[in-house]
């Protein structure tokens, strides 16, 4: 038997001799640290309509400890976690609610933007803002680069002093096709 199994075995024999809810307390582990005033300084900053991780924060808590308190809420719902998931669910309905009803004030009193924002959120295909992207040039024509033929002239030129006679009218020539085939047809061009 080696070392690490008679320390394994002298550890279940401790938890045996033990009474019931010390044997219960070393299986469970650490407590938790979720307690009622804790939960209700996390469900209210939820109720004033705070993001999961803010109401955290405010609490003093990591936003994962609190998630894995919902999660095990949703599992064991007769426990205080369960409690706790209840509680934030019904705060997070009470935080949207409470905003909802404020933009119904807001449409209300005449403010067309709340009317708008919210056909806007509850019917998006219909009323949701869209972007409009052009990619055509003025009255649907071709986007000009008036700048590409400023280049061209340039390289002509700059290739006029370097290259024989009659391989800069070739060349001209061959830019000059590829211009043809490659521009689309415009009404400049009649």
């Amino acid at each position: 038997m080696s070392r690490g199994e008679v320390g394994m075995e002298e550890d279940e024999q401790a938890i045996d001799a033990s009474p019931p809810d010390a044997v219960e307390k070393a299986r469970r582990g650490r407590p938790t640290k979720l307690s009622p005033e804790l939960g209700a300084s996390i469900i209210a900053a939820l109720r004033r309509g705070n993001f999961l991780e803010t109401a955290a924060a405010l609490a003093g808590v990591d936003a994962a400890t609190v998630r894995r308190w919902l999660k095990r809420g949703v599992a064991e719902p007769e426990s205080p976690f369960g409690t706790f998931a209840t509680a934030a669910r019904v705060a997070l309905a009470e935080a949207e609610d409470h905003d909802l009803a404020a933009i119904g004030r807001a449409a209300d009193t005449g403010a067309w933007q709340a009317r708008a924002w919210r056909l806007e959120r509850r019917f998006p295909d219909r009323w949701a803002r869209r972007a409009r992207y052009e990619h055509t040039g003025p009255g649907g024509g071709p986007i000009r680069h008036e700048h590409v033929g400023v280049l061209l002239t340039a390289v002509v030129e700059v290739m006029g002093r370097y290259v024989t006679d009659d391989r800069f009218d070739a060349a001209v020539a061959e830019l000059g096709e590829l211009m043809d085939v490659r521009a689309p047809a415009t009404g400049d061009d009649l």
